[in-house]
């Protein structure tokens, strides 16, 4: 019937008999449903078909888990300095580090320019009166002089016969000793006139000032020909108390003899001239 309803919307025969072909087939067959028989055995697989067109691209996923780290690469080479950067802004000062060592003193500088002289200070106090003394002795005696100890020393005195003193600073005990009253400094000059020598080639003499029988350091003078008189002379700073003396210093052995006379005519064979200076 519902067939027979739809015919009008059929066309053709055929169409209109397949449709109600169906229909009471359906009819027949309709009864009872039998129990499920057994799954058959799969098929095999038939061949594969062609591959689709490609799908659209998904959404993306979200990012995994970090790797772990891979080794070190080696360093790469150093690239060329860059631009220097303007200068920051200054920092805070720090604190005061510890004195470091003094280093060493430099050169010295040019001398600098004299500065203005100074006010005159105060005149002070007047001082002692400076007496000058003096002392001449001479001697007109003929006088064997024997010579210094090995290595030279203090040999044999000279004597003096005469003597002139002015002020309070030296006095004279013959025959030699002269002393030294006041400490100061003293310019002493000497001067012998020895004989010649008897035998030839022992000329050779030194004489010289002692001081309490030590040498009074640059008043030892010689010459190696006796025959000429010669002169020795110091400037000393001698102390109270002090005694000196002329003497001979060389030890070539044998006595040297001061010429008393020349020619028959009395002379000076030896004489000290001693002067206060300070």
């Amino acid at each position: 019937m519902g067939c027979l309803k739809k015919r009008r919307k059929h066309v053709g025969k055929k169409r209109h008999k397949r449709c109600c072909r169906k229909i009471i087939v359906k009819k027949i067959i309709k009864g009872t449903r039998g129990p499920r028989g057994p799954q058959g055995t799969s098929g095999d697989p038939g061949a594969q078909g062609l591959p689709g067109p490609q799908g659209a691209t998904g959404l993306q996923g979200p990012q995994g888990h970090s790797g772990p780290s891979g080794l070190t690469g080696p360093a790469g080479l150093t690239g060329s300095t860059g631009l220097t950067g303007p200068s920051g802004l200054t920092g805070p000062a720090g604190s005061t580090g510890p004195t470091g060592p003094t280093g060493a003193t430099g050169p010295a500088g040019p001398q600098g320019l004299i500065g203005l002289t100074g006010a005159t200070g105060p005149t002070g106090p007047e001082g002692p009166p400076f007496i000058p003394s003096s002392l001449f002795v001479s001697s007109t005696l003929e006088q064997n002089i024997p010579s210094g100890p090995q290595g030279g020393g203090e040999g044999g005195a000279v004597s003096f016969n005469n003597s002139v003193i002015n002020g309070t600073a030296l006095t004279f005990s013959g025959p030699s000793a002269i002393t030294i009253v006041e400490d100061g400094v003293y310019s002493i000059v000497w001067e012998i006139s020895p004989l010649a020598p008897i035998e030839p080639g022992s000329g050779i003499s030194v004489f010289a000032l002692f001081a309490d029988s030590l040498l009074v350091a640059g008043s030892n003078y010689g010459s190696p020909n006796n025959a000429n008189p010669y002169t020795g002379q110091v400037i000393a700073s001698l102390g109270s108390g002090t005694t000196l003396t002329l003497n001979r210093f060389d030890d070539t052995g044998g006595g040297v003899v001061l010429n008393a006379t020349i020619l028959g005519n009395p002379i000076i064979n030896a004489s000290i001239v001693i002067i206060k200076i300070g």
